[in-house]
């Protein structure tokens, strides 16, 4: 039985379960849908430009709501130059456009700008040779976000009332779902929110996939949802810093997307806010708070955000991993500030909602769980280590802003009734769900018969079985125990009932060996095999989990299926791993690896283990 050690693999395959590998047909004719009836980053690189109010219209059909009508399926298709298209496949992460043209119902609209983008997790096993955080190289996933810009050489060019067009791959969520439900139950309570349906989205003839189309924030959503739209759009800056004190205008400015070349440009309005905000005693704050923001809405917004557990969004205050106690650098992300010129109001606006509800049952994604409740503080907001990779954070209810939040308690209580009675009652949600799934099948059908990379419909129906189940349980509804158990991304594995050491993170005295994994019994190619893996040198404290690579003696990470974790396991406190039995139906006459992939930091960097290994067959 051969060991193989020095492998980088972290247990964020349970999180970016994205297969990597590439194989298209040529097939741009939409698949037969059905009429959906319903009760209704990721990040720009320059700034959207000041922009004018919309010329009239010449019928209802030509403004946005016929993009993002739920009751539709479109295709699009975007042509572009072989050299253009293989410009941007070689270096995806650089984000770069080049020009092409955007085909829609028969009409031809261009010159478009055409790129690729993302942050960190839109890339994850997608370019170079599939590794989980690359750091650049050629595209090695058939989908990946893409975003077009309507006015490419006219600044004054539209499409639909639209002026960029936003394709996102969804390669992380295999519900399919996270983008157009928690978008939509945002704008069902009156938060203003991007919408966000699903298309069917072909390159140069030949047919790449289903994508979330989710609008752009920019100055046209503001005219979309404000009577005045003209104010400032912000984005990720928050009025105050994490000591309390006003942000600067430096940073307020970098972060502005509107109106930024306006010379008599004015930021009072959020500057006043955060200013106020700084200088106001506790007892002064919920004044403070209805004189600058609209409460009705900004307690719906957390009500939304804390049900569906959008814990990659306003209210994760990520820290600098060295720093402790409120000085430690915290900050938030994925959210806009719009600042209403008419009112004087400010208004919060959701964004990235990719990792949204995965979080419900547990915590299942190593990076992003806030582990408080509403208002909840921990360590006396003290940043605090919490999560599969023990990163640090620090309480949401710390910050002035949302601090003040938390003392609205009748209108939260009333809000949170309205919420779980209304948008998100069991009825609404299914009928919702039902309707989409029915819209969109045949299109995630054509997708596993023309991609060896596609998401599997069974996979898919299976997600969608528990996204259900997981919702339910948001709710308050009975689940199955078991089921709340389960690892919700892939089979319905056991969880550990406890970390064995009661820890978040590994102990940092833990003198790390090099990894070294043993199997038994050994398996036989082409005979069934159940047995347990068994390792030391692993991260302490924190889970790992097992995939199965089959094809192949010689270690590959292409052959990994990560849509099928076998086994999860802690590591004890001397990072000693000892699997349960699990079982697979045949070991390939070719042979074949268990891949087990260890979360937590690299402790012993020198010896190149990492974090994870492989065990093969023997030739």
């Amino acid at each position: 039985m051969k060991i193989v050690r020095n492998i980088s693999v972290f247990l964020a395959v349970i999180l970016f379960g994205a297969s990597c590998s590439s194989n298209s047909s040529d097939t741009s004719q939409p698949p037969a849908t059905s009429e959906a009836s319903t009760s209704i980053p990721q990040d720009e690189p320059e700034n959207t430009e000041e922009e004018a109010d919309p010329p009239p219209l010449d019928d209802g059909r030509k403004n946005s709501n016929y993009i993002f009508d739920q009751n539709q399926l479109h295709t699009f298709e975007l042509v572009l130059p072989q050299a253009a298209l293989d410009e941007l496949n070689a270096d995806p992460m650089a984000e770069e456009y080049v020009e092409g043209e955007l085909v829609f119902e028969g009409e031809t609209i261009g010159p478009v700008g055409i790129r690729y983008k993302g942050s960190v997790g839109a890339w994850v096993g997608c370019v170079g040779e599939g590794a989980i955080f690359a750091d650049g190289g050629a595209k090695a996933c058939t989908k990946l976000s893409m975003k077009v810009k309507i006015n490419w050489d006219d600044p004054d060019a539209e499409f639909f009332g639209l002026r960029k067009l936003q394709f996102h791959s969804q390669n992380l969520d295999q519900t399919l779902m996270h983008e157009r439900l928690g978008y939509w139950l945002f704008r069902e309570m009156g938060v203003p929110a991007p919408r966000s349906v699903h298309a069917r989205l072909v390159v140069n003839g030949q047919f790449v996939g289903l994508f979330a189309l989710t609008e752009q924030i920019d100055g046209r959503f503001t005219r979309h949802n404000f009577e005045d739209g003209t104010g400032n759009l912000y984005k990720e800056v928050w009025p105050i810093d994490s000591n309390g004190e006003p942000t600067s205008r430096d940073e307020l400015f970098y972060g502005l997307k509107t109106n930024e070349d306006d010379e008599d440009l004015s930021m009072s309005q959020i500057e006043s806010f955060g200013s106020e905000v700084s200088a106001a005693a506790k007892d002064e704050l919920q004044e403070i708070m209805r004189k600058w923001m609209d409460i009705e809405e900004v307690i719906s917004y957390s009500v939304v955000d804390r049900s569906i557990r959008n814990d990659d969004g306003a209210f994760h205050w990520y820290c600098d991993f060295e720093g402790a106690g409120s000085d430690a650098g915290c900050n938030n992300h994925n959210f806009y500030w719009y600042a209403n010129p008419s009112t004087e109001k400010m208004h919060l606006i959701p964004w990235d909602l990719d990792n949204s509800f995965e979080n419900i049952f547990f915590d299942a994604n190593p990076v992003t769980p806030v582990p408080d409740k509403w208002g909840e503080i921990t360590d006396d907001c003290k940043s605090f280590s919490y999560g599969m990779w023990g990163l640090s954070q620090r309480s949401a209810a710390c910050d002035k802003i949302m601090g003040s939040w938390v003392m609205f308690t009748d209108e939260y209580d009333r809000i949170y009734n309205e919420f779980m009675n209304g948008p998100f009652a069991q009825e609404q949600v299914e009928s919702l769900l039902n309707t989409w799934e029915e819209q969109i099948s045949p299109v995630v059908r054509e997708a596993q018969e023309t991609h060896d990379d596609a998401l599997s419909f069974e996979a898919w129906q299976g997600a969608l079985d528990r996204f259900r189940q997981s919702l339910a349980y948001a709710r308050g509804e009975e689940v199955s125990e078991d089921l709340v158990k389960s690892s919700g991304r892939f089979n319905d594995i056991e969880i550990p009932e406890q970390n064995p050491d009661n820890r978040n993170y590994p102990n940092p005295e833990i003198n790390f060996t090099e990894i070294e994994l043993f199997i038994d019994p050994e398996p036989i190619p082409g005979e069934p095999w159940s047995g347990t893996i068994s390792g030391t040198g692993l991260t302490p404290s924190v889970p790992s989990a097992i995939f199965g690579c089959p094809g192949s003696s010689t270690p590959d990470f292409a052959l990994c299926d990560m849509s099928n974790m076998l086994a999860i396991v802690f590591a004890d406190q001397n990072g000693n791993l000892q699997s349960e039995e699990f079982s697979v139906p045949m070991i390939p006459a070719a042979g074949g690896c268990f891949l087990v992939g260890n979360s937590g930091p690299d402790r012993q960097q020198d010896t190149g283990d990492e974090q994870g290994g492989f065990i093969c067959t023997d030739n």
